[in-house]
């Protein structure tokens, strides 16, 4: 459902998420998005950050620059859609993105 409808985060670039932002932002909310640019330190030198920050500095408030894979269990590892769908089948649930998890409302998360 909606696939090739958007584009995952890991497509875009840093200047595309920042303007992400910049949209939230000014056309969703009239207070500051707090929101994280994960990006892959290969890809992009400081000088180059420092070029895509600074047209942004007077409409952002909130924004992480984020190297991936920095520490040792980040909170995200970008995988394709064959290796997500080969994880979840390991672990025996359905999943969809609602929002919230579903296997967790009840407050009693499964081990």
């Amino acid at each position: 459902m909606g696939e090739g409808v958007f584009e995952h985060a890991g497509n875009l670039s840093m200047t595309e998420m920042l303007s992400v932002q910049e949209l939230y932002q000014s056309a969703w909310a009239d207070q500051a998005v707090s929101y994280t640019v994960n990006v892959d330190p290969s890809k992009y030198s400081v000088d180059e950050l420092i070029d895509a920050l600074r047209p942004y500095l007077a409409q952002l408030k909130g924004t992480t620059v984020f190297p991936e894979m920095s520490f040792r269990q980040p909170p995200y590892e970008r995988i394709d859609k064959a290796t997500y769908d080969e994880m979840i089948a390991m672990v025996g649930t359905e999943t969809s993105d609602t929002s919230y998890d579903e296997v967790c409302s009840s407050g009693a998360c499964p081990i």
